[in-house]
């Protein structure tokens, strides 16, 4: 009993500071849950209530803005994962949203970064470098 109490207080809190007005913002997944430290990969998060965000004005891994943002309907947000920094390797990272409103919700370690495989490509162009 007491850990189901704990259970919602915690949804309780999560939902009142995301600003939610009917309690439905879920967040289901993260795909894919990590990425290559250069970036540019197509992240979807999926969820419920997405549109109760408002106007989704930026979204941040670590801090760094991703690019390509866009709400798929009410339950999926696609966006193109920006560059990991070096500390941000094989760790896991908060992606956290901002809507045009003020209003921000974060979900914690939601992102882990790969670094490359030694001897392997960095980023998504460097194995055309190599060629060049």
């Amino acid at each position: 009993m007491r850990a189901r109490t704990s259970v919602l207080a915690l949804a309780f809190t999560l939902l009142a500071s995301a600003g939610c007005k009917n309690n439905k913002l879920t967040f289901e997944s993260v795909n894919p849950p990590s990425g290559r430290m250069g970036g540019n990969e197509e992240v979807r998060i999926r969820g419920t209530g997405f549109g109760q965000l408002g106007n989704l004005q930026d979204v941040r891994f670590g801090g760094r803005a991703a690019t390509n943002v866009g709400v798929q309907g009410d339950d999926t947000i696609v966006l193109t994962s920006p560059e990991g920094r070096d500390e941000d390797a094989n760790r896991a990272i908060d992606i956290t949203l901002l809507s045009s409103d003020g209003r921000s919700v974060v979900i914690k370690s939601a992102f882990t970064y790969r670094p490359a495989a030694a001897g392997g490509p960095s980023g998504p162009n460097e194995d055309l470098r190599r060629r060049l």
